[in-house]
């Protein structure tokens, strides 16, 4: 599979890669944009099948198909998210979907006049008159229910997007760089609205002074999991001003391409720590060139010719290794492409490991304990432990560093999991300065205590970060920095 040929944000999955007909039990996680936080009561549908999100924010669906699916959340006040993923034989497929909320929620009537709606700072919609119709092809009635999403540059490229940063171009797909999206969602008694034939409607977003002097615009092809492009945007001082021929999501974007003379391959590998091959394990980064995406198919591949070479790339994996798992299994990885100019296909193709192996203590055999992905020997310990030798990992590329305080982690054990999850092992503290909030965790022997200490990386996650660590199985206690 192909690194960009595939949109999906944050996936996480598991399984043979013999697609059998066993089906795949998908997990879908929602979130509130902006703040991270869980979203219950969310509905989500996929392949036929629908389930409603519970307090965590997880929904459980059955699916018996491994061809391409879409996956759609839906819930009030909030602008729908949606995904086209390939489960590709996976026994567990996990999906994380961001839905932000509406900005802006009135009612129009441009049936004598033209309207401007200002749905955010700096950002307009201005309709002309008797632009508007029904589902039906007739102008409506009386006024118009509208609710308007805006999303802001910095969230649609933290990973907030609501349908994956990827769009086609001269058979390709490459990463987009967005600056900014809206969702415009019209209704009259019941009916959906759009524009008429032939008319257009004048979207203004801010423009900062270092931005492109102009971007493409694109809309979402939910079918597809891709962005269209269907125009351009002029910055017209500290503005962009495109022009729309319809309403649904829309983005003002430059394609993240990397030139011909710069290709590089590179082939991740995922397997399970029984050596089996991992399918869907998702692999993430984002990079000036745009966010990239992709998961493992099959036989636990995930490949592309078109890095750029020479450029240090560090990747957020994740998989889930059952639907029952309370949490996925996560880790980076971090490689230089360096096989120039060679094909997926080719034994020359840089190969890079993914070795994925627990997410809680019941994924590991018996006596072993699930610590920073890896079974060992000791569970993390509980609060308020003070007593024998203080360890860390500490994950420069993250900002996140893991503390253990107490004789339940021998030096080995600790420096294995630094390593196995590419972090810096040191034995001392972790830093106490420069973080949003640490967790201290619950798990464990008296006497003993694991704290997670995370930093200004993790700026609006707070909320969220704050449940993962109160919640089962860590039952911990959470600390403002």
């Amino acid at each position: 599979m192909r690194f960009w040929a595939l949109g999906c944000a944050l996936l996480w999955g598991c399984g043979g890669g013999d697609g059998g007909g066993g089906g795949t039990a998908l997990v879908v996680l929602t979130f509130a944009g902006g703040t991270g936080a869980p979203l219950a009561g969310v509905t989500v549908t996929a392949g036929g099948a629908s389930a409603v999100t519970d307090a965590t924010g997880r929904a459980n669906l059955a699916l018996s198909s491994s061809g391409a699916i879409q996956i759609e959340a839906r819930v009030a006040g909030r602008a729908p998210s949606s995904r086209v993923v390939k489960p590709a034989g996976a026994r567990t497929f996990g999906v994380a979907l961001v839905l932000h909320p509406v900005s802006l929620t009135t009612q129009v009537d441009v049936r004598s006049a033209p309207a401007t709606l200002t749905v955010a700072a700096g950002v307009t919609l201005e309709l002309p008159q008797g632009s508007l119709v029904t589902a039906a092809g007739q102008p409506p009635g009386g006024p118009v229910s509208a609710e308007i999403t805006w999303v802001a540059p910095a969230l649609g490229r933290a990973g907030a997007a609501p349908v994956a940063l990827l769009a086609e171009e001269d058979g390709m797909t490459w990463p987009l760089t967005t600056y900014g999206m809206i969702e415009v969602s019209l209704s009259y008694q019941g009916q959906a609205v759009n524009l008429a034939a032939g008319a257009q409607a004048t979207w203004r977003a801010p423009a900062q002074a270092a931005d492109p002097a102009s971007v493409d615009v694109f809309s979402a092809d939910l079918a597809r999991g891709l962005w269209v492009r269907e125009g351009s945007a002029t910055k017209q001082g500290s503005q962009y001003v495109a022009v729309l021929p319809h309403f649904s999501w829309h983005n003002l974007d430059l394609f993240g391409k990397v030139p011909a003379d710069q290709w590089c391959c590179v082939r991740f590998v995922a397997k399970d720590k029984q050596g089996r091959a991992m399918a869907g394990v998702s692999i993430r980064t984002t990079t000036m060139l745009g966010t990239l995406d992709g998961s493992t198919d099959g036989d636990g591949t995930l490949c592309d010719y078109r890095f750029q070479c020479s450029q240090q790339l560090t990747l957020d994996w994740g998989a889930w290794l059952d639907g029952s798992a309370r949490k996925p299994v996560i880790g980076q990885v971090t490689v230089t492409p360096n096989a120039r100019g060679v094909m997926c296909a080719s034994p020359q193709c840089q190969e890079v490991p993914i070795k994925v192996a627990c997410s809680e203590h019941d994924h590991c055999k018996p006596g072993e304990e699930c610590v920073l992905g890896i079974c060992g020997g000791s569970a993390p310990p509980p609060d308020g432990g003070t007593s024998g030798t203080v360890r860390s990992c500490n994950k420069d590329s993250l900002d996140v560093c893991n503390e253990f305080r107490g004789s339940g982690f021998s030096a080995s054990q600790v420096m294995q999991a630094c390593a196995d999850n590419m972090a810096t092992y040191a034995a001392a503290p972790c830093p106490s300065t420069g973080v949003v909030g640490r967790c201290i965790d619950n798990r464990g022997t008296p006497g003993e205590s694991h704290f997670v200490y995370y930093s200004p990386t993790f700026t609006g996650m707070t909320a969220s970060l704050r449940q993962v660590c109160t919640a089962s199985p860590r039952n911990g206690t959470w600390q403002d920095f």
